[in-house]
C-alpha cells in the first residue's frame, strides 16, 4: 500500500484504518452532522453510497462545463472583491460556500441558485450555517 494512503488513515490487512476522534468530529464543533464529521463507519458507508454517483467519473465528465464555468466565474469574483466596509480582504468561507451552492444547484437540478458571489448575507448559506438544535 502506499504511504500516501496509509498516511491518510486508510488500513491495510495488518494495520486497522485510523478511526476519526469523536472529540474533534461531533455537532458541537461545526453544529451538524455531515460526510466529514461521521464516525461511525457504517453511517459514513451509507452517506459515501447515497453521494457516490454525484462524483463518479461519468457524472463529473457530463458535467465539466458547469464545473469550469462556475469555477472561473468565482475566480474572477475573487479577483474583482473590494473588502468590506472600506476594509482589506473578503470573506473567503462565504465564496466558497457562494460557489459550492451554485455548482451543486446546477448539477443537482440543472439550473444554479445564482448566488452571484456577493459579499452580502444570502438567505440559503445563511439558513445552512445556522446551528441545527
Amino acid at each position: 500500500m502506499p504511504l500516501k494512503r496509509l498516511s491518510h488513515g486508510f488500513g491495510t490487512k495488518d494495520i486497522p484504518s485510523m478511526a476519526k476522534d469523536p472529540r474533534f468530529f461531533t455537532p458541537e464543533v461545526d453544529h451538524s452532522m455531515n460526510i466529514v464529521n461521521e464516525c461511525d463507519k457504517e453511517e459514513h458507508a451509507r452517506m459515501r453510497r447515497i453521494l457516490s454517483f454525484a462524483f463518479s467519473m461519468s457524472n463529473l465528465m457530463r458535467n465539466e462545463d458547469v464545473l469550469i464555468r462556475r469555477t472561473d466565474e468565482f475566480l474572477d469574483a475573487v479577483g474583482s472583491v473590494k473588502g468590506a466596509e472600506g476594509k482589506n480582504g473578503i470573506n473567503i468561507v462565504q465564496m466558497f460556500n457562494y460557489v459550492t451552492f451554485n455548482i451543486m444547484g446546477e448539477m443537482s437540478f440543472g439550473d444554479s441558485l445564482d448566488l452571484g458571489l456577493k459579499q452580502q448575507p444570502d438567505q440559503y448559506c445563511t439558513a445552512y450555517a445556522q446551528p441545527r438544535s
